[in-house]
């Protein structure tokens, strides 16, 4: 007879309140149907006080995320939200939207059409939440001369995104990273 047993990770009751606090500042504002807690904006803004009282580092990383959640959920493109928000509300995979925290620094990436597809090239300035094995980063592409941008998402893992890391020794734990497309 095989007996089979399962290791719990151990996880300190700070730890755990941190991992509570981000939990709700995630789903806090998100639709009840998408895998959220429903609410508005007064309790998304405390849920994010509590996890900026909880741990500054851990605010920086949790408003990043939230950030793309916010606009996966107000994209138009149903599929891309059914796909990527519960990875996202579960934390299974970290995300940013650089044109939300770089925007005023920075000018979009830059596409232009290579007859079958569009070839992306430019640089991202540092962002946080960006782990170098696996992230989403929403960023603003300019496509061709056109004077507007639109807000494309990148994985890690495509062709041609290449991680620097660019993090600040106060803020170690935010993951940040610049990347060259």
């Amino acid at each position: 007879m095989t007996m089979m047993c399962a290791v719990k990770e151990r996880v300190t009751h700070a730890e755990a309140s941190k991992r509570d606090v981000q939990e709700e500042a995630l789903r806090m504002g998100v639709p009840q149907a998408s895998g959220g807690w429903g609410g508005g904006a007064a309790e998304l803004v405390s849920a994010m006080a509590a996890a900026t009282m909880a741990s500054p580092a851990l605010a920086v990383g949790t408003a990043a995320q939230r950030m793309l959640i916010e606009v996966v959920l107000r994209s138009g493109n149903v599929g891309l939200r059914e796909y990527r928000l519960p990875a996202l509300l579960e934390r299974d995979i970290p995300g940013n939207c650089a044109a939300l925290w770089s925007l005023g620094r920075m000018p979009p990436l830059q596409a232009m059409d290579m007859g079958r597809a569009w070839a992306v090239h430019g640089d991202v300035a540092p962002t946080c939440n960006l782990r170098a094995d696996w992230f989403l980063l929403s960023a603003p592409v300019r496509f061709g001369a056109a004077s507007d941008y639109a807000l494309v998402l990148f994985r890690s893992d495509e062709d041609g995104v290449a991680h620097h890391d660019a993090a600040l020794p106060a803020m170690a734990d935010t993951h940040r990273a610049a990347l060259r497309l």
